[in-house]
């Protein structure tokens, strides 16, 4: 389908330029001067010349295709001709299981090179790597552990050597007054003994 699509697309650019006016051919050139100063005319690209360009690529497009086809004819037939019998059958299928063991046996040595390699080049590196990081995530978590206890030794020790203070009873306005009683208890002892001491006298 897609060879037949690029054929039509040829054949209908063809006759697009078998209808395009000749004229317009002598009318494109335009007065011209090149690096030297010298005069030329130069002649811009019209329809013509787009039509002639997309039918030379879609007759490559074709041709291209056009031989895949005959490829894939000739296939087809080849294979369509083949009669094995089951001798010849069980033959191929015995080549094919001699074939998938060669391929695993040269994976696995594949395989063991791999590792000899690794082990010789990397002398291990990996697994020291793994060691050292689950080393450091211990003491790490051994580091939070003491920390965390430390806190709360510090915590207990904090409530057992400075207890809260108890706040005296009653608002504001009842230790004024309590104040203002003590005040007066003072004035009036002042008195007494300044009375006494006149008394005396």
């Amino acid at each position: 389908m897609d060879y037949l699509k690029n054929v039509a697309i040829h054949e209908i650019n063809l006759e697009a330029i078998d209808l395009y006016e000749r004229d317009m051919a002598t009318v494109v050139l335009v007065p011209s001067e090149d690096t030297d100063g010298k005069y030329y005319m130069s002649r811009t690209k019209i329809g013509v010349d787009y039509f002639a360009d997309e039918a030379e690529t879609s007759m490559k497009t074709a041709a291209q295709q056009q031989l895949q086809v005959e490829t894939n004819n000739y296939t087809i037939q080849q294979m369509q001709a083949v009669n094995a019998s089951a001798e010849q059958t069980a033959q191929a299928d015995k080549m094919v299981e001699s074939l998938k063991a060669e391929y695993q046996v040269l994976s696995d040595l594949l395989k063991n090179t791999l590792k000899d390699y690794d082990k010789d080049t990397i002398n291990n590196y990996m697994s020291i790597v793994v060691s050292q990081q689950e080393k450091m995530e211990s003491s790490d978590l051994k580091k939070v552990i003491l920390a965390t206890v430390g806190f709360a030794v510090l915590f207990c020790l904090l409530l057992t050597v400075f207890p809260y203070r108890e706040q005296p009873a009653g608002n504001g306005k009842e230790r004024k007054n309590a104040k203002n009683v003590k005040e007066l208890k003072r004035k009036r002892a002042e008195h007494n003994s300044t009375e006494r001491e006149e008394d005396t006298k």
